[in-house]
């Protein structure tokens, strides 16, 4: 994780680069394959490490396989403990994963992504006796996406009730 860490911070001096052989790509390959060794490697102690590993690069917007890893960090963390913050880590990331396919041609795949991650957003909230604000607005946000506006408005709401509760 270390050295995935340390070519991100690489990264940031690299000039992007669509060039199949740029050093931008070529650091883009090594990260991933970093990553994925990695998670494939992680074990129960590791879990806190793939759920920051998945929170920190589902919010990659520039870099798209990047949502990818956020997924497979979060799938590994849950196979290795099942658990809400596990499922809420998945949601999240399945969730910025479908914003990336947004485009036309993507409709169906995108349409699969956010099925999935609302069936392991409501299994977080299954799993917790008072569901957190984050659980109910990713949530809210599948729905949204997925145009289940009814929905989404209903959980925002319980949302905005339930916040009231959050120790901060």
């Amino acid at each position: 994780v270390d050295m995935a860490q340390s070519l991100i911070e690489k990264r940031k001096a690299l000039q992007y680069s669509n060039e199949a052989e740029s050093p931008f790509q070529k650091n883009q390959g090594e990260i991933k394959s970093a990553f994925s060794t990695a998670i494939e490697r992680a074990g129960k102690d590791d879990v806190p490490d793939l759920l920051r590993i998945s929170a920190q690069l589902s919010e990659s917007y520039f870099y798209p396989g990047e949502q990818d890893i956020a997924v497979s960090a979060a799938e590994r963390a849950l196979r290795l403990t099942p658990s809400a913050a596990g499922n809420l880590a998945l949601a999240k990331a399945l969730n910025q994963r479908a914003a990336m396919l947004g485009d036309p041609p993507n409709a169906n795949q995108q349409k699969a992504v956010l099925e999935r991650a609302e069936k392991v957003a409501r299994q977080a909230m299954s799993l917790t006796k008072q569901p957190s604000a984050e659980m109910y607005y990713w949530l809210g946000a599948t729905l949204e996406m997925r145009g289940s506006h009814q929905d989404a408005d209903t959980d925002r709401k319980s949302t905005r009730l339930n916040s009231s509760h959050l120790v901060i």
